[in-house]
């Protein structure tokens, strides 16, 4: 072997039985020979994901299995009603059937079969939204593994100096209006009248999506690349605008449509006049956390 010094060109051979004490001047120590345990020098994929991606990035993916697992277990519980309807095991005597989390209303004039046509018809659509929730929940699945992988391929590369880059998901507010950064998702929210006008006729497109509470006075929101349902994302949507409309309700109604079906009322500054509208009711979440803990 050679050595070659800093300060000259001159190169030193040492052999394996050569005398190394010339390295005590730069601190060369004698250090114990332990047994270190080949698991510990060892970092395991599976200890990264579960430290990392469970406390934080996939917070949304892991709440979303969470909901679907919920739903599909409620939808499985039609084997149950299914037997005992074949086995006329079930008393529809009155005018509300109910079992479990399972309830279906009848028409008073109904009689016993077409009663129990009626649960027939219902356990049905409970096994169609078995079929669509089973699927959900295996995509929701791969795309943890796949995140799981990515995350683990990244991190373990990633050197301890990197820089943290400012979150995109911080609010950018004005004097009349939000805007929000989500992933793919860019959102407007208007703090007043002139707010609400911009948003609609400055910053968004056609295609984008309107929000607003259903019956009551509020904000109006607008969100780009959101306009195929989601039920967990119009549930932030939902949850954003009511913070900022001063609604107080766990339930949020809203109406919802494309910008394209808004006209704006001529003297009436904010206010639109709307078509092609749906109506539903979205359950507040905590839209911060989601928004600031997403990829």
């Amino acid at each position: 072997m050679h050595f070659s010094p800093w300060i000259s060109q001159k190169k030193l051979e040492f052999n394996e039985e050569s005398d190394f004490d010339l390295f005590d001047e730069i601190g060369r120590k004698q250090l114990d020979i332990k047994n270190i345990k080949d698991s510990k020098l060892v970092l395991e994929a599976n200890d990264v994901f579960n430290k990392k991606v469970e406390t934080g990035y996939n917070k949304k993916l892991l709440r979303k299995k969470s909901l679907i697992s919920k739903d599909l277990e409620n939808c499985k519980i039609r084997h149950e009603i299914e037997e005992k309807l074949i086995k006329d095991d079930l008393d529809l005597s009155g005018h509300v059937f109910k079992y479990k989390n399972f309830k279906v209303k009848f028409d008073y004039s109904a009689n016993y079969y077409q009663k129990k046509n009626s649960v027939f018809t219902k356990i049905k659509k409970l096994k169609k939204g078995e079929e669509f929730l089973t699927k959900r929940l295996q995509d929701v699945i791969e795309e943890l593994e796949n995140k799981k992988q990515t995350f683990v391929q990244e991190k373990v590369n990633t050197p301890i100096w990197k820089k943290v880059a400012q979150s995109s998901n911080e609010p950018k507010k004005s004097d009349d209006h939000v805007i929000v950064k989500w992933g793919e998702i860019s959102i407007a929210i208007g703090l007043n009248t002139r707010g609400n006008d911009y948003i609609r006729s400055k910053w968004s497109t056609k295609g984008d999506m309107w929000f607003h509470l259903d019956g009551d006075k509020s904000a109006h929101l607008i969100a780009k690349n959101a306009d195929t349902f989601d039920f967990d994302t119009y549930s932030v949507l939902a949850s954003m605008l009511a913070e900022y409309s001063e609604f107080g309700a766990d339930q949020i109604p809203v109406i919802f449509t494309q910008v394209e079906n808004l006209k704006g009322v001529k003297g009436a500054q904010g206010k639109v006049i709307y078509k092609k509208e749906k109506h539903l009711i979205l359950p507040k979440v905590n839209w911060k956390e989601i928004i600031s803990t997403s990829w």
